[in-house]
Formats: structure tokens, sequence, C-alpha cells
């Protein structure tokens, strides 16, 4: 039988997802046409999403820019290992590992979310879902090519780095699950990107300035609205009906929409 909540559910991650892939293409332009560097546009991500939150909200629903004080801790957990931690892990493994290495050690997350969504989430950990990650896995590795050794290559600080940006989406993932019910999506996300830019902040150097030139802001706003704003958003109101492991295996598609797009 089909669940028609259910469905809305997936057909809300896919969407989130199709939005994530963009991140991709455009955080490609500004480090390779701008040379704006990765950390830095984490930060900027981070910092602009969240005072952009902050404005609508102020504006339009100032009743939801308090939060109660029982997921205050929660949204820290979020913001500073969900969100700033695996911004800045993905930052380092661009550098350290390469793209293609910290994609398939990425795929792993959703392992992780499994096994924390069985373990604390009361979520099944059923012989499909153990299929479906297999697959997605080995999805991503065909993906990246991980077969072409010439362009493929494994090193023990990149891996590291891969595995805690990782474990960085499965925090990102679970706490966002927890948190959904307790606490509105705009003002989680407000909160974890806020705290998100604080953590990011120290990690900033000469190279924010390129950040600055006019001709980097559409790319900027597009990273904002559509892999920060509106993916948070709908994969926040996907959670709502769907088992948070589930959602992370239909991310995986975000690879396979990153090389078409």
């Amino acid at each position: 039988m089909i669940h028609p909540a259910r469905t809305q559910g997936y057909l809300l991650v896919l969407a989130a997802t199709l939005l994530w892939s963009s991140l991709g293409p455009l955080t490609k332009t500004l480090l390779d046409q701008f040379h704006v560097p990765s950390i830095s546009i984490a930060f900027l991500r981070c910092l602009l999403a969240s005072s952009a939150m902050l404005i609508g909200l102020t504006l339009f629903r100032r009743d939801l820019i308090k939060t109660p004080s029982s997921t205050l801790w929660q949204l820290i957990v979020l913001g500073v290992f969900g969100v700033g931690g695996f911004y800045a892990a993905l930052a380092a493994g661009v550098q350290l590992a390469g793209i293609s290495l910290l994609a398939v050690l990425g795929y792993l997350a959703p392992t992780w979310v499994s096994i924390i969504g069985a373990l604390f989430l009361r979520e099944p950990f059923t012989a499909r879902k153990v299929v479906s990650l297999g697959l997605s896995l080995a999805g991503a590795a065909l993906a990246v090519k991980i077969y072409d050794l010439d362009a493929f290559s494994l090193n023990l600080p990149g891996a590291i780095v891969g595995l805690l940006a990782s474990f960085g989406y499965a925090f990102f993932a679970v706490f966002s699950k927890t948190l959904n019910g307790k606490c509105d999506p705009r003002t989680m996300l407000m909160y974890a990107y806020g705290i998100a830019a604080v953590v990011l902040l120290p990690f900033q150097g000469s190279g924010l300035g390129n950040a600055l030139q006019p001709a980097t802001w559409p790319f900027i706003v597009a990273v904002i609205a559509g892999p920060t704003l509106g993916a948070w958003s709908l994969f926040s109101l996907a959670l709502r009906w769907i088992p948070v492991s589930n959602a992370t295996i239909v991310t995986s598609l975000d690879v396979v929409f990153s090389n078409v797009l």
C-alpha cells in the first residue's frame, strides 16, 4: 500500500538532493575562476544563510526566533559538528583527499545514519536497507571512477578527513531528525548555521577577500538560495514523514545529479 505522506517525503528528499547537487558546480566556479577558498565559501554559506533567516523571521515570524531551552544543546551540537565541523572537514578534504576520494568516503554517511537510527531512534535496520546502502556506496564509487587508479589515490590524512566529513553529515541528519517537531526548521537553520559561522570564522584568511568581488555574488547568492536554504527546508520537512536513514540513502543520488550538472 502506498502512503501519500511517505511518498511526499521521498519526493521532498529527492528535490533537496537535486538542489544539493548544484553545490558542486557552483563551488567549482568560485574555486577555479575567482580563487575563493573552500573554507571561505563554507563560512559565507553559513553566515549569510543564518543572517537571511534571521532577517526573514524578524520581519514575518518573530515568534520563531525563540527556541525552547531544552533544544539548545541539540542546536549547539548540530551547529558545531553537523554543520561547522562537516563543512570544515569537507573544505580540508578537497585539499588533502581530492574530490573523488572525498565523495566515496562521504557516502559512508548513510551507513552511520542507519546504524545510529537503529540504535537510538528505533528505526528498522532491514535487509532491504543493507542492500540499498551497499548499492548507494557502489554507485558512488563507480560515479567518481574509483577504478581509475591514475586519477584516484589514497592517502591516510585525506582518508581520515573524509571519514570525519561523513561523521559530520551523520550528525547533521540525525540531529535534524531529533529536533524535528521540537523546533521549527527555520529556527533550526538560523541557529545551527549561525553557530557554524562562529566555528568557521577563525579559519578565514586573506582569501576571503576574493569573495567580495562583485562578480562572485551571483554564485554566492545561488549557493545560499539553492543548496542551503532550499535544500535544508525540503530535507527538514521530509523528515516528518520518513526515517532519517532512508532519507540519507536517497541523498546518495547527489553524486549522480552532480555528474549530470
